[in-house]
Order: C-alpha cells, then sequence, then structure tokens
C-alpha cells in the first residue's frame, strides 16, 4: 500500500502514463513519439524497455 503512494511508484506510473499517450497519438511511431517528448530515440527505446512497453506490443 506504501508502495502505491511512494513518489517513486507516482513518478514510474506517469513517466509510463506519458509514453503511452504520446505513442497512442502518433500510431505507435517511436521516432515522432520521442521527437514530441524531447527525447532521443535510444532514450526512447530505454523507457519502452523500463516499462516492459516491447514485450507488451505497445510498440
Amino acid at each position: 500500500n506504501d508502495e502505491r503512494r511512494s513518489l517513486k511508484s507516482i513518478r514510474e506510473r506517469s513517466e509510463r502514463d506519458a509514453l503511452l499517450i504520446v505513442l497512442e497519438s502518433y500510431g505507435g511511431q517511436v521516432s515522432l513519439a520521442a521527437k514530441e517528448l524531447g527525447v532521443s530515440r535510444a532514450t526512447m527505446y530505454r523507457l519502452l524497455n523500463k516499462h516492459s512497453l516491447i514485450s507488451e506490443g505497445v510498440v
């Protein structure tokens, strides 16, 4: 219960949600989503892996 309320877990959920929203708005196009978020493609893929979005088939 406390884990869900920690600042770290809130940041993680927010980051994941932001990735999903932007990817959806660009039809899963990682390059465009990365540009919108102001990160490199490499960073975008690192974030996608961190949040298991590639293995979940989001991209």
